[in-house]
C-alpha cells in the first residue's frame, strides 16, 4: 500500500515553482519487519542547514522527532528558515511494508534532499536519507533510487504532527524477512570508519544522541511500550552517530525489533 502526500513548507509548492523550482517526488518504503516509522519528513535545503550532522548535537527542533516522532518544532523552524526551500510531511506513521510519496520543490540553490523519521520502538533512532542532486546533474526527468523502485500511488493526503495513536504505530506483517538483529553494526562501521557522506543516497539509521539507549519500555514511545513523551537524558551520548542497533539490554527483543540496513528503500523522481 502506498499513499501520496503533497508538498508543504517554507514556500508553498506553487510559490516554489514561481521562484524557478521544479518538483521532486520521493517515495519511501519501510522495509523492516516490526519497526514503524513516525510520519516521514522530506526537506529541500542548501548546505547551511544540516538536519543531522555526525559528531554534533542534534538540532533542538529535531529532538521531539527523534524521541517521540513529533514534527511541530521542526515545522515551526522550517517555515522561517531561509536555507529550507520546501518540505513535506506524511499524513501519518509508515508501518512495515508501506510506502509514501512526498513532493518538494528544489532549485539551483537548494539541491540537497533529506528524508527522515523515527524508528518508534527505540529511544531516539532515526532513519536518514540524504541526496545531493547537484552531484547527479539536472534532476529534471531523472530517477535516482536507493534500493529498488518503490513508486506507488493513492489519494491519501495530509500532514502529521505526531506518531499517531498506539494502534496506528503498531507493527504489521508486511515485508517480513530476515531483518532482525542489531543494525549490522551500523553497516560494518560504515566501511571501517571511513568518512561518511550523508548525502550519498544511502539510507542509514542514526542515533540522535539526545536520549540514553535504555531500550526500556518506560521511555520508548512505540509498541509494545507506548511511553510517549518520557525522556531519559541521563547518560545520553550527546552527539549524532551511526546507530549500533538494539542490544537486548532492556525490554526490546532485538530478534523482533532489531533491523538490518538499509531499513528503507527510497526512490527520487521528477515528473
Amino acid at each position: 500500500m502506498a499513499m501520496v502526500v503533497a508538498a508543504m513548507g517554507a514556500a508553498s509548492a506553487q510559490e516554489a515553482m514561481a521562484m524557478g523550482a521544479h518538483t521532486v517526488s520521493i517515495t519511501i518504503t519501510n522495509t523492516t519487519s516490526h519497526q514503524t516509522f513516525s510520519a516521514p519528513v522530506v526537506v529541500a535545503h542548501d548546505a547551511s542547514y544540516q538536519p543531522f550532522d555526525l559528531g554534533t548535537p542534534v538540532l533542538p527542533e529535531l529532538v521531539p522527532l527523534a524521541e517521540d516522532g513529533m514534527t511541530h518544532d521542526f515545522e515551526t523552524v522550517a517555515r522561517i528558515e531561509p536555507s529550507i526551500l520546501d518540505y513535506a510531511i506524511a499524513g501519518g506513521p509508515l508501518a512495515p511494508g508501506q510506502s509514501v510519496t512526498l513532493q518538494v520543490g528544489v532549485d539551483d540553490g537548494h539541491r540537497l534532499l533529506s528524508a527522515f523519521g523515527m524508528l518508534v520502538t527505540t529511544n531516539d533512532a532515526v532513519f536518514y536519507y540524504g541526496n545531493d542532486l547537484s552531484m547527479a546533474g539536472d534532476a529534471n526527468g531523472a530517477s535516482m533510487a536507493s534500493g529498488s523502485d518503490a513508486m506507488g500511488s493513492s489519494d491519501a493526503m495530509g500532514s502529521s504532527d505526531a506518531m499517531g495513536s498506539s494502534d496506528a504505530m503498531g507493527s504489521s506483517g508486511g515485508m517480513a524477512s530476515s531483518d532482525v538483529g542489531t543494525g549490522d553494526a551500523a553497516m560494518a562501521g560504515d566501511a571501517m570508519n571511513a568518512p561518511v557522506d550523508l548525502y550519498d543516497g544511502t539510507v542509514r539509521v542514526l542515533d540522535a544522541g539526545s536520549e540514553a539507549n535504555t531500550e526500556s519500555c518506560s521511555d520508548v514511545p512505540g509498541p509494545p511500550c507506548n511511553s510517549v513523551g518520557v525522556r531519559h537524558t541521563s547518560m545520553a551520548e550527546g552527539d549524532v552517530a551511526l546507530h549500533q542497533g538494539l542490544t537486548g539490554s532492556g525490554d526490546l527483543d532485538p530478534e523482533m525489533y532489531g533491523w538490518h540496513d538499509p531499513v528503507a528503500k527510497v526512490n527520487v523522481t521528477t515528473p
